[in-house]
């Protein structure tokens, strides 16, 4: 006989089954609850750390905010923010005692126009008047540009003092300056108004013969044109720096001119002359009167400085925008302890010279925006160069 199962166990079975799955899914949703608890746990604690920290930063942040806050506003320097409008949108506390509260909002150039007035000096600033007093003010003025907000912020420094400080001692060294002038201009007249006046005395002896009384006042008048000679240097010297630059000359016309000048005297001392000029139509912006004087005292001393036969050279030409004179001479040279004081008024070499020559050409040089240098070597020659701009 067959033995068979019934339902009641088959269904038995599924429903073990059944309640055994059951029992697996609770418990890996169990672990599955428990590890997100864990994962929380951790994210809060993560959480509870991070924002302590981001509240230590921000007390932090806010210290040094307050602490630079409080350092601005005590700096005795002007501070001016402005926005990407060029607005001033804030200011501390010098700023707001300088320029006062109504500069907020306001454009800051046009500011600038109403308050400022801009001095020759670059970045330099004079505060106009805003009360009765009328003090001048001067203010030193820089900008920076605040990449992230497209705004800038302005430091204004008060260096009205030292701006007076500075002018007082620049008065004191002209008058320094306009002292050793007189002194040695007085030392310069002496010696040929004594010799005149001796000269001048001997004339006046009734025993005098006429080929001494000749004598006499042929040296008399030498010795007053040499002081005529002195003081029209003195007076040169004094206007060199005033040149008007109203001439426009090419330096091929200019080095023509030059030439045709110096050439007869330059025959007539048994000195070879040469003119040598690249620089085509290239124009100068100068006084030409006095520009050709400055360049012809220094071919007369470059012939001064050389014997009979030997050479001396002008040369001409142009680098960029710059134009080159140079005078050349192959005479004895300057010694190195002389070189630095050649240009000082009152210095020279030479026994008959006033020593305003070389101080002429260096002003009248320096009016023409120019420079002058040199360069000598001990019984090789001397070679002074001009350096002047050119407009075209």
């Amino acid at each position: 006989m067959a033995i068979t199962s019934s339902p009641m166990t088959h269904g038995h079975a599924e429903l073990e089954q059944a309640f055994s799955m059951f029992t697996e899914a609770s418990r890996q949703l169990s672990q599955s609850y428990l590890e997100l608890q864990q994962q929380a746990q951790k994210l809060t604690e993560e959480l509870a750390f991070a924002n302590g920290e981001l509240r230590r930063q921000y007390a932090e942040k806010a210290e040094l905010s307050s602490r630079l806050t409080s350092l601005l506003q005590a700096l005795p320097a002007c501070v001016v923010e402005l926005n990407d409008g060029r607005e001033v949108i804030a200011i501390n506390a010098a700023a707001r005692r300088l320029l006062g509260e109504s500069v907020m909002g306001r454009n800051w150039d046009q500011a600038i126009l109403a308050m400022l007035e801009k001095l020759p000096t670059p970045g330099e600033w004079a505060l106009k008047p805003v009360d009765v007093s009328g003090g001048e003010r001067i203010l030193s003025m820089s900008e920076s540009t605040l990449a992230a907000s497209g705004g800038a912020i302005v430091l204004l420094h008060d260096i009205t003092e030292s701006y007076r400080m500075q002018r007082q001692l620049d008065h004191q060294q002209r008058l320094v300056a306009m002292g050793e002038m007189a002194a040695g201009l007085a030392h310069q007249l002496r010696t040929p108004l004594a010799t005149a006046m001796l000269y001048c005395a001997n004339l006046t002896r009734a025993s005098l013969s006429e080929e001494d009384r000749v004598r006499f006042g042929t040296r008399s008048l030498d010795r007053l044109r040499h002081l005529e000679r002195l003081i029209q240097d003195m007076l040169r010297f004094v206007k060199g720096g005033q040149a008007s630059l109203d001439d426009q000359v090419t330096l091929e016309a200019l080095a023509a001119e030059l030439a045709s000048t110096i050439e007869p005297q330059a025959a007539a001392a048994g000195i070879d002359f040469a003119c040598h000029v690249q620089a085509g139509q290239r124009l100068l912006q100068c006084d030409r009167k006095s520009l050709v004087g400055a360049i012809l005292n220094l071919l007369d001393n470059a012939m001064r400085a050389c014997g009979d036969g030997c050479t001396v050279h002008l040369e001409v030409g142009v680098q960029s925008d710059v134009a080159t004179i140079a005078v050349v001479d192959d005479g004895a040279g300057i010694p190195a302890d002389k070189m630095s004081r050649l240009f000082e008024p009152f210095f020279t070499t030479r026994s008959d010279g006033t020593g305003l020559g070389l101080a002429i050409v260096k002003h009248v040089i320096d009016a023409h925006g120019g420079s002058i240098r040199v360069e000598s070597c001990i019984d090789e020659g001397s070679r002074f160069i001009v350096e002047l701009p050119v407009i075209g």
